[in-house]
């Protein structure tokens, strides 16, 4: 009689051990992860200054016989964190001999961003040359930017990161001709802070609902069984 019950109760603890197995398997801890998302909104407006050290940017700024007009821009990194071709604005050349143009002139175009917000001040300025590239100042001119890739960082509530600005050439800007001035966003990242993304929660397998159920079963018949004894 002794051994019987000393089996019964180990059978008891044991089944009691796989009904709480069972309960840490079906309902686990979560805990929060912090994420990197390499896709999200960038936004932001150009402005424009003709001659060397110019420090007016104009949404429209002009100098015989160009005219750079700037605009506003919304895009939305790729799952790479890249961005191909944004509209930064465009330029026009006049026509007939005004549009003439020998020699070269410098340009600057500024990039004031919106979005991501917290974007911190930096090289925001991209610089360029414009070139005649005929004698008499008929033909085409070369809008020559420097192409070097400039790098932003932003800090804000949903988190932290950084991204790469950069904006083409003009390689022939005819007379009475408008062409859009073009850049693209490359390298863009950003953090979740710790703790602040939605937990994901673990689905429970079968087999631990299967043993959380044998477990109530068995507790239920055990109460039965005190009932009738």
């Amino acid at each position: 009689m002794t051994v019987a019950l000393s089996v019964l109760r180990r059978v008891q603890w044991t089944l009691a051990l796989a009904i709480l197995l069972g309960a840490l398997l079906l309902f686990p801890a979560v805990t929060a992860q912090a994420a990197t998302i390499m896709s999200f909104d960038i936004a932001g407006s150009t402005t424009g200054c003709f001659g060397a050290g110019c420090t007016t940017f104009l949404t429209t700024a002009t100098s015989s016989p160009f005219t750079f007009v700037g605009t506003s821009f919304s895009v939305t990194t790729d799952s790479s964190g890249a961005v191909a071709s944004i509209d930064l604005g465009n330029i026009s050349r006049t026509s007939g001999n005004d549009g003439n143009f020998t020699g070269s002139i410098p340009f600057a175009l500024k990039v004031t961003f919106t979005l991501p917000t917290g974007v911190a001040s930096g090289p925001d300025t991209f610089t360029a040359v414009f070139v005649g590239q005929a004698t008499g100042g008929g033909g085409p001119v070369l809008v020559n930017f420097d192409n070097t890739v400039h790098p932003f960082t932003f800090s804000n509530s949903a988190g932290e990161g950084s991204f790469g600005f950069s904006v083409f050439d003009i390689a022939e800007l005819n007379k009475n001709e408008t062409l859009d001035v073009l850049g693209a966003v490359s390298s863009a990242i950003m953090r979740t802070p710790n703790g602040d993304t939605d937990p994901i929660p673990t689905v429970p397998e079968p087999a631990s609902l299967l043993l959380v159920g044998a477990g109530a079963a068995w507790l239920a018949a055990r109460r039965r069984t005190r009932a009738t004894s």
